[in-house]
């Protein structure tokens, strides 16, 4: 692993409203630096192996340019299984056990953070500035993180910052075997709704919303959420989506298409409610109808996950997108980084 200093401190224990402008004023000399922080100048990122894909090359240079100050942490399959053997060895069973590459890749930018605390960045995310940390920074709590908010999952794990042992984090690796059992057996049908619910950012939203509902008051300044468009000074995602398969391409097309989309609901509904007319004394016809029930199931998931392809990537929407988030308006909403 490539290892740096470190490079910004903390300068401000605010947790209110925070705009890009001030963000971007920052500005923290080499002098001022303290080696105590809240949240470690640590960048972590994955890859299968330690030789980056060519589509990575520039992104991952972009990053350990920006970030030259800050300890680099590159985990790869190798790396992240030797060192879940020996600080988590409860969690291999289900890390040997993932059916699809990403899924390790998504489990151990969790258990990162939450060993080791620091900023995480997915490898096709392009750096033009250093984040400056150092403003969510809050002197008077132990645990604090940040996530980029989406919609319709919550929020996003391609950019996540956190302090050690953040319970948030102890929360999802906990809950990563429990969305295993509930997903291994039906993620080869729909690969894209397993990866999304057992791992993914519909995983991690659920996972910080359940540890925030049990806190005594919300919103709680140990979570909070950055607009997409707040991170355009400081990041640029390449959207190279490499681990969609067939399924999350049929989805996004189907977004697409609210005709089609409206046609299998009908299709869906007239099925089970031929399903349900049949006559439960003629258990033969029941054995012959009984292949519905799978296709029905099919079908729900995909008009279902549909849903969480609206527009994802759309950048000219990326403000409405957090505006109109629930989850982060009522639940996880604490700064706003939004340009006035």
């Amino acid at each position: 692993m490539l290892s740096h200093g470190r490079l910004l401190a903390p300068n401000s224990n605010q947790y209110e409203l925070i705009d890009s402008a001030e963000l971007a004023g920052t500005q923290v000399s080499q002098s001022s630096m303290h080696l105590n922080h809240q949240i470690p100048r640590i960048l972590h990122q994955t890859a299968k192996n330690e030789t980056i894909p060519d589509i990575w090359v520039d992104s991952q240079e972009s990053c350990l340019t920006t970030y030259s100050s800050y300890e680099y942490k590159l985990w790869t399959d190798d790396g992240a299984r030797s060192f879940l053997a020996t600080e988590y060895p409860w969690f291999l069973q289900v890390w040997d056990n993932y059916p699809f590459p990403i899924q390790r890749a998504d489990a151990i930018r969790y258990f990162a953070l939450y060993h080791y605390g620091g900023i995480y960045l997915d490898m096709d995310t392009i750096c033009h500035e250093t984040f400056p940390i150092e403003k969510i920074e809050i002197d008077d709590i132990t645990h604090n993180c940040l996530f980029e908010g989406t919609l319709p999952t919550g929020v996003t794990n391609d950019i996540m910052v956190s302090s050690p042992k953040h319970p948030a984090f102890e929360r999802a690796i906990n809950l990563l075997p429990v969305s295993y059992s509930l997903t291994w057996w039906w993620a080869k049908l729909q690969p894209y709704a397993a990866i999304m619910s057992s791992t993914g950012p519909l995983f991690i939203s659920l996972a910080v919303a359940d540890y925030l509902y049990e806190q005594p008051s919300l919103p709680s300044p140990t979570v909070q959420v950055i607009a997409p468009t707040s991170l355009k000074p400081y990041i640029s995602d390449l959207q190279t989506a490499t681990w969609h398969g067939w399924d999350a391409h049929a989805l996004k097309w189907l977004s697409n298409k609210p005709f089609v989309w409206f046609c299998l609901v009908q299709i869906r509904a007239a099925s089970m409610f031929s399903f349900s007319r049949l006559p439960r004394w003629k258990p033969i016809a029941i054995y012959l109808t009984m292949p519905v029930i799978p296709v029905n199931a099919i079908l729900t998931a995909t008009l279902f996950m549909s849903l969480f392809v609206l527009d994802r990537h759309d950048e000219s929407t990326a403000g409405e997108r957090t505006a109109g988030n629930p989850l982060c308006q009522n639940v996880l909403y604490k700064n706003n980084f939004d340009t006035a």
